[in-house]
C-alpha cells in the first residue's frame, strides 16, 4: 500500500490516523516537532541524531541498514506507517521490505519538480566548446554554471 504525497501539507494529512510513524527523510520533519498531533509519537530517522521531545524519538543512524536490524526497528517502535522519500536508491529497499511483510502502508514524498532548463548539450565536446566560445562561463559556486 504506496501511497505518494505532493508535500509536507500533504503528509500531515496522510498521517493523520496513524500513531506510530517512522519518518526515513532526514532532517525535514524535525522543522515539525511542535506539530506532533497528540495521538502520535513519531520515530525519526537521520544521518545525525537530534534531541527529540516527548512526542519523538531521533535515531541518528547512516544507511544502508539491513533487513533484520529494520525488522527490529519496526516490532520495538510499533511503527504503523513508513514514511519515505523517492530517492530511486535500492538502499530503502530493507525498509520497504519489513513494510511490506507487515502490511504497512508506506507514505513516499515526491520529489521537487526540477527547474526548467534553457538549453541542453548532447554531448560533454558541447558543452566545453560553449565554455570555450564564451557562451558559458563558471560561477564562484563550484559546479554551477552560468551563460
Amino acid at each position: 500500500d504506496w501511497r505518494e504525497v505532493a508535500d509536507w501539507s500533504a503528509l500531515v494529512t496522510a498521517l493523520a490516523p496513524f500513531k506510530r510513524p517512522l519518518f526515513t527523510l532526514g532532517r525535514e520533519p524535525l522543522q515539525h516537532l511542535n506539530e506532533i498531533p497528540e495521538h502520535q509519537f513519531w520515530t525519526l530517522r537521520a544521518l545525525d541524531s537530534y534531541p527529540g521531545n516527548d512526542r519523538c524519538e531521533v535515531i541518528g543512524a547512516r544507511g544502508p541498514f539491513v533487513l533484520e536490524d529494520e525488522r527490529q526497528l519496526f516490532e520495538q517502535r510499533n511503527i504503523d506507517v513508513l514514511i519515505s522519500k523517492n530517492s530511486g536508491s535500492s538502499s530503502t529497499e530493507p525498509k520497504l521490505d519489513v513494510a511490506r511483510e507487515r502490511g504497512l502502508p508506506v507514505l513516499i514524498l515526491k520529489r521537487p519538480p526540477l527547474p526548467e532548463v534553457d538549453r541542453i548539450w548532447g554531448s560533454v565536446d558541447e558543452v566545453l566548446g560553449a565554455l570555450r566560445d564564451g557562451a558559458l562561463s563558471w560561477s564562484n559556486d563550484p559546479g554551477h554554471l552560468n551563460g
